[in-house]
């Protein structure tokens, strides 16, 4: 038996009524939700377009700034050519956008002749030990080439410093960009000029030196226009983060003028013998087809900055911190990258000072002085490394299989 629940027609019409309440109340939900859906992808879209034409608008207006400031540039110093970007792999250097405010003295900044180190005792090419005499590296019937699979440049040299003898090479007499290895003859030539008794002296940083900077995209050391920093930190900052508005600023110092400063870096050259192989257009490093040397060449340089006990401190040091100015209540934190990750690696000595580099066309880069635990002193120097940590490993097999011997190296 069936049973039903049976209701008067007056109920039944009162629970369809609310039935039907509750259907169109439902409907009425959905429809109010779907409105706020629709409303809120439309209301993000406005968002997203409002984004993208602000960050449009900063950024033509960064370029119209930044296309101002190399015009100046020009007007201010000859000729700024265009180059591919150079940074430092070793710090993953981030582009840096700023502001200019007027040059040369409008900015309170002596860019003069007068700021430089004329006046003060001057380090000379002698005491410095550039004879052309000195350093000579030559290879003979016994120098191999470096055709081992765990060094993979396409340039490289391996030295031995104490006699002068090239253990390995490979295109280590050719002609190749060195990108910011120049900045080795950059500190070597500022240094002829800048006495220990001034390296605490202070310097404003020049508009033309963060002009220079910003419109080549180099790596910097992270000064701003207008900062008081000491010789000293314009030292560390050229070398270790590979700083270009350090290097300028270093150049301005010394000679008046980055023309100038160029022009003593030649006679430098000049004074070493390798101006048949080597020539510099400026202090940075930036590319440019007249700017170039060989590994042979860098490793003399790099000798010869050796030699002095600033210098050797300099390309040696891992980490170091800036003097405190007001845009860096803390200084400045500046690291050698290279240093920091070769250092963990077995070479069979101790790497105490390097100098790398890379612009598009140098590739990665290097230049490295090692304390063998044989008791000599090597030198290896490498271009054309497809990234910083190949650079490297590179080395570490250059010193391993052909500075000390051995040639069942593998790298791990």
């Amino acid at each position: 038996m069936t049973e039903y629940n049976c209701y008067s027609e007056e109920e039944y019409e009162k629970k369809r009524e609310i039935r039907r309440a509750r259907v169109e109340a439902e409907k009425a939900r959905q429809q109010r939700n779907r409105k706020l859906f629709f409303g809120g992808l439309i209301l993000l879209a406005l968002i997203a377009i409002l984004a993208t034409l602000i960050v449009v608008i900063v950024n033509v207006a960064g370029k119209n700034k930044k296309d101002n400031a190399s015009a100046d540039a020009d007007a201010t110093n000859g000729s700024v050519t265009a180059s591919a970007i150079e940074t430092s792999p070793e710090s993953d250097e981030a582009d840096i956008e700023s502001e200019y405010g007027p040059a040369g003295d409008e900015a309170g900044v002596d860019t003069s002749a007068d700021s430089s180190a004329d006046a003060g005792k001057e380090i000379t090419g002698a005491e410095l030990g550039l004879s052309p005499d000195k350093f000579v590296f030559t290879a003979d019937s016994d120098t191999v080439y470096m055709d081992s699979s765990e060094f993979t440049s396409e340039f490289g040299l391996v030295v031995r410093v104490d006699d002068g003898k090239v253990l390995a090479q490979k295109a280590g007499f050719e002609k190749m960009i060195p990108a910011s290895m120049t900045k080795i003859m950059t500190v070597l030539t500022a240094r002829q000029h800048i006495s220990d008794e001034q390296l605490d002296d202070i310097v404003a940083i020049s508009y033309n030196a963060k002009a220079y900077d910003l419109s080549h995209g180099t790596s910097s050391a992270g000064y701003e226009e207008g900062e008081m920093v000491s010789l000293r930190d314009l030292f560390y900052g050229t070398i270790l983060p590979s700083g270009a508005e350090a290097a300028y600023m270093l150049a301005e110092y010394t000679a008046g003028s980055h023309e100038a400063f160029v022009e003593l870096m030649n006679e430098n050259v000049k004074a070493l013998n390798l101006e048949d192989t080597t020539h510099f257009t400026n202090c940075v490093g930036v590319y440019d087809e007249n700017n170039y040397s060989t590994c042979n060449d860098i490793a003399v340089i790099l000798a010869a900055a050796m030699e002095d006990e600033f210098l050797a401190e300099l390309l040696g040091t891992r980490r170091y911190t800036s003097t405190v100015t007001e845009q860096h209540p803390e200084g400045v934190e500046l690291s050698n990258w290279f240093l920091r990750r070769i250092e963990d690696k077995d070479t069979g000595g101790f790497v105490c000072g390097a100098k790398t580099g890379f612009v598009n066309q140098s590739g990665s880069c290097g230049a490295s002085m090692m304390k063998g635990d044989d008791g000599n002193t090597y030198i290896c120097v490498s271009g054309k490394a497809w990234s910083a940590w190949r650079c490297i490993y590179d080395h570490v097999a250059a010193y391993n299989i052909y500075a000390i011997g051995n040639t069942g190296y593998h790298k791990e």
